[in-house]
């Protein structure tokens, strides 16, 4: 999800994303932000608004790919926690990963 998006930011879009999951009895979908904002302030707000992961750009493709598969199920939790997954509670930044 981009954090900074014309017409609805990432954060509204996660926001809405969550309550249309929770009126439609729906699971809950991976969430995962990608910006060049790194303030402990975007990455509370990511939090608050329930994304899942915070990565700060530049990202690796390497780490991008290897999250994506531990998405799919190709991978542990254990991967995705290498990758500084965090599940719903506290997201965190890939920064200085390369």
């Amino acid at each position: 999800m981009d954090v900074n998006m014309p017409i609805m930011d990432g954060f509204a879009a996660t926001r809405a994303i969550r309550l249309f999951e929770r009126e439609n009895q729906l699971p809950r979908s991976h969430i995962v932000a990608l910006t060049g904002l790194g303030s402990a302030a975007s990455q509370q707000e990511a939090l608050s608004c329930g994304m899942d992961l915070f990565l700060t750009k530049p990202v690796p493709m390497k780490h991008l790919r290897s999250l994506v598969q531990s998405y799919k199920g190709e991978g542990s939790l254990e991967q995705r926690n290498d990758l500084g997954t965090s599940h719903a509670s506290q997201p965190m930044s890939m920064r200085g990963l390369g």
